[in-house]
């Protein structure tokens, strides 16, 4: 495999390095006319996918033992009509990432990883071709079916929330390189929370962009024991370890080229969760908009509320959490999974042009957050 990445690579140096100037997929050279245009799309948004799927949530009111549904997704619409152009970039980049994944696949399957090429086979349908497109302002979405990840671009690079299972690397290259923008220029790996199907590929992005991984104390412990000792699933998966390069405690921030994200510490899900915001130009002219990344407010599967040995402080965390998530101002609500925030739906009406942009959903942040604490208070009360 450190064959592979070494080719793969177009640098290989340790985070903090010297970096060139940030330039556009085509450019023949960096320098400042090349590096002014790393904030601009390639080409206009590209295309979507129908068929929503839903994650478990406790909005839906169901008992535990139902949460858990299987996710079934259609797979990628074919590229076409106006956005030709970029699926012929993502076809021809996509054909070697195939290959690359497999390989990265197979040396998962070496590693013990994770079964199925370092995929759980429980997450398999969650992890198909989702096309990448402009969220809103310089927000992208560059994630899976239900895997959301997300590229905030900027004309000094870029940063990158979650880097998604290590196998989909190579996808989440050919995404980025679809949209138009260098891998090679994300500097920042943003974490929300150490689980597998978020932060299982942080070391390979890392090793592969020279990126800085960004996460809170806690889970900073998970990503660097390659996922063992967290409290749900530690002993059941387990990953490449990733070094932490800054650890950020609640309100610290991250600056990029003109773009600042603000961590929140809001655990729960995991010890170290985190809630990323940042802000975005409003198109028509207005205040700047807020916008929330959410990492998830699941109870998993078998997981106690109360008498949890491995994480006692659970209830008390998810209590605070909803205080958290409750007090952010919010106009554009997004989540580590679609189905959090109504992603399909969502894209397939700014797909038909509507306006305002569908992402802008202050009452549905409102309602999803208030649906799922309303969840947590019934299950609590219910094992107590």
């Amino acid at each position: 495999m450190a064959l592979w990445i070494e080719g793969f690579a177009a640098r290989d140096a340790p985070p903090g390095h010297e970096q060139s100037a940030p330039r556009r997929v085509g450019d023949a050279g960096g320098g400042r006319d090349a590096g002014s245009r790393v904030g601009r799309p390639h080409r206009a948004q590209v295309g979507a996918r129908a068929g929503p799927e839903t994650p478990e949530t406790w909005a839906s009111g169901r008992s535990r033992a139902d949460r858990i549904v299987p996710l079934v997704a259609a797979g990628g619409v074919p590229f076409g009509g106006p956005n030709e152009n970029v699926s012929g970039i993502l076809a021809g980049v996509r054909t070697a990432a195939l290959a690359l994944s497999l390989l990265v696949g197979f040396a998962a399957l070496g590693s013990g990883c994770a079964e199925g090429g370092g995929v759980p086979s429980a997450m398999w349908t969650w992890n198909r071709d989702e096309p990448p497109y402009q969220v809103i302002g310089n927000i992208y979405y560059v994630g899976s079916t239900q895997i959301a990840q997300f590229l905030v671009t900027t004309p000094a690079g870029h940063l990158l929330l979650d880097g998604g299972f290590e196998t989909s690397v190579p996808r989440l290259r050919a995404e980025v390189t679809a949209l138009g923008f260098r891998f090679e220029d994300v500097r920042y790996v943003l974490v929300s929370h150490a689980h597998i199907d978020h932060a299982q590929g942080d070391a390979l992005v890392r090793r592969l962009t020279g990126a800085r991984v960004v996460a809170s104390a806690r889970d900073a412990e998970t990503l660097a024991a390659g996922g063992q000792g967290e409290a749900v699933y530690g002993g059941v998966y387990r990953w490449p370890p990733c070094p932490v390069d800054r650890v950020v405690a609640d309100g610290d921030t991250v600056s990029l080229g003109g773009t600042t994200l603000t961590a929140h510490l809001t655990p729960g899900h995991t010890r170290g969760a985190v809630t990323w915001t940042m802000r975005v130009a409003d198109a028509g002219g207005g205040r700047p908009l807020d916008v929330v990344f959410f990492p998830s407010a699941n109870l998993n599967a078998g997981v106690r509320l109360v008498g949890n040995a491995r994480y006692p402080e659970i209830a008390a965390d998810f209590a605070r959490s909803f205080a958290v998530w409750k007090a952010l101002p919010c106009d554009v609500f997004l989540g580590v999974h679609g189905a959090f925030y109504g992603m399909d739906d969502k894209r397939a009406r700014q797909r038909r042009g509507a306006t305002p942009n569908p992402f802008i959903d202050p009452a549905g942040y409102r309602r999803f957050v208030a649906d799922a604490e309303a969840g947590f208070r019934r299950e609590l009360a219910a094992e107590r």
